[in-house]
C-alpha cells in the first residue's frame, strides 16, 4: 500500500471512489466505473484513455483541485493505548508513553521514507560497519593491453584504488506539541505530525541530492537549455550519458515538463503512462524511450524540490553515486516542563547519513528558457 493518497475536494480517495472523467470546462464528471481496478491498475480501454486519465489527475493536483496527503500509519491495539497515554496520561505512565510511541513513529520513518523522495531511487546504498570509515569505492577502467607482433617491452598499467570519503550530516527535526492542541486537536494530531516529520526529512534529503546534481552536471556535459520540450531535447539529453557507456534507466524531471508531454501528440508514441495508481502517488510519471520518470511536483508547494522547467538525466545508481545510511532514525523524547516550565512536549528525531554523487558523467541536466 502506498503511504500516500489523493483525495477530491470532498475529501474522498480517488483510488476508491468512481472514475472521473476530464470534461471541456476542465472538471470531472463521475461514471459507475472505478478510477482503479482490483488490481491497483487504471481502468482504461486504451493507451490514449490511460494518458488522458494520468494527464486529468496531474491537472487536478496542480490546479490544487485533488490533493496528495501521507496516509497516517495503521496503529495496532498496542501502539493506539501508547497514543492515548500519550495524550491523556500522567507523570512517569505518559513520559514513557512518550518515548516509546516516538520509537514507534521513528522505525516507521525510518521503514517508508524514501517512497516519494528521489534520492533512493537513484542513488545506491552503501552500508558502514559500526566503527568503519564512510567511503565509497569508485571503480576506473585503467588497465591497458598492447598488441605485439614480436616480442618486445609492455608498458606498465598501475591501478591504484579511488575512494570517496564524504562528509556526513544529520538530518533533523525536534517536533514539540503544546499541551492544549493535544486537547483540541486529539489523537489523531500526533499521527498527523508523524507525517509531517517524514516529509521535511525526505525533502531535505533530496535538496541536499539535487545540490550534488547540479555541481556534477557540467563536469563532464554539457547543461541544455532548450525552449520547447520536444522528444529530441530528451534523446539529447539521453545521448549525453549513452556516449560514456552509461545506461540510463532513471529521470526525474519538473512537473510543468510533465504537462508538456500529455499535451504534446508528438510524445505519445515513445511516451508510456504509469497503469498503477500507487506508483503514481510515489511520483512515477512513466517511461520514455524505457527509462523511467519521476517527479515531485505532486507534492504541497513547500515540499518540492525542483524548480520549474529543470530535467536530470541520471546513469544507473551504481555507476551514478550512493547514498551511505550511519545512524538510522531514532527519536528521544522531548519535556518541556522540565527544561523551562512550558506546557509543551515532543520528540527529537534524527539520522546521520552521507550522499556522494560519484560520477560526473552520468549526470546530464536540462533547463526550459
Amino acid at each position: 500500500m502506498s503511504n500516500f493518497v489523493i483525495k477530491n475536494d470532498r475529501g474522498e480517495d480517488v483510488a476508491q471512489g468512481p472514475k472521473y472523467w476530464r470534461t471541456r470546462s476542465g472538471g470531472f464528471e463521475a461514471t459507475n466505473t472505478p478510477l482503479v481496478d482490483s488490481t491497483g491498475a487504471y481502468n482504461a480501454s486504451s493507451k490514449a484513455d490511460l494518458i488522458a486519465t494520468i494527464a486529468a489527475l496531474s491537472a487536478q493536483l496542480t490546479q490544487g483541485t485533488y490533493n496528495q496527503s501521507a496516509v497516517a500509519p495503521t496503529l495496532d491495539d498496542d501502539t493506539s493505548r501508547l497514543v492515548e497515554a500519550a495524550v491523556h496520561g500522567t507523570g512517569a505512565h505518559r513520559g514513557a508513553a512518550f518515548e516509546r510511541l516516538g520509537q514507534v513513529f521513528a522505525e516507521t520513518i525510518s521503514e517508508t521514507m524514501g517512497r516519494q523522495g528521489f534520492s533512493d531511487k537513484i542513488l545506491a546504498r552503501v552500508d558502514t560497519p559500526e566503527r568503519g570509515t564512510p567511503r565509497v569505492e569508485i571503480d576506473q577502467h585503467d588497465v591497458h593491453a598492447v598488441h605485439m607482433t614480436s616480442a618486445g617491452a609492455v608498458k606498465e598499467s598501475v591501478s591504484r584504488p579511488r575512494f570517496i570519503y564524504p562528509e556526513a550530516f544529520w538530518l533533523a527535526v525536534q517536533l514539540l506539541i503544546d499541551e492544549e492542541d493535544k486537547f483540541f486537536a486529539g489523537q489523531s494530531f500526533l499521527e498527523r505530525k508523524y507525517n509531517a516529520a517524514l516529509a521535511a526529512t525526505l525533502v531535505r534529503e533530496d535538496n541536499v541530492t539535487r545540490f550534488l546534481l547540479d555541481l556534477a552536471a557540467p563536469i563532464a556535459n554539457d547543461i541544455i537549455s532548450f525552449g520547447a520540450f520536444t522528444p529530441t531535447v530528451f534523446g539529447t539529453l539521453r545521448d549525453q550519458v549513452w556516449r560514456w557507456a552509461l545506461q540510463t534507466p532513471h529521470c526525474i524531471m519538473a512537473v510543468d515538463l510533465q504537462r508538456d508531454i500529455l499535451a504534446d501528440s508528438d510524445w505519445h508514441d515513445i511516451y508510456s503512462p504509469v497503469e498503477k495508481h500507487v506508483l503514481f502517488t510515489e511520483g512515477k510519471f512513466g517511461e520514455i524511450f524505457g527509462i523511467e520518470v519521476f517527479t515531485d511536483g505532486y507534492r504541497y508547494d513547500t515540499l518540492r524540490v525542483l524548480e520549474e522547467g529543470e530535467i536530470y538525466m541520471l546513469a544507473a545508481p551504481a555507476t551514478l553515486g550512493a547514498k551511505l545510511p550511519l545512524v538510522q532514525m531514532y527519536s528521544e523524547p522531548i519535556n518541556k516542563h522540565a527544561v523551562d516550565g512550558s506546557p509543551r512536549t515532543g520528540w527529537w528525531l534524527g539520522q546521520y547519513e552521507a550522499l556522494v554523487i560519484g560520477n560526473a558523467k552520468g549526470v546530464s541536466k536540462g533547463v526550459k528558457l
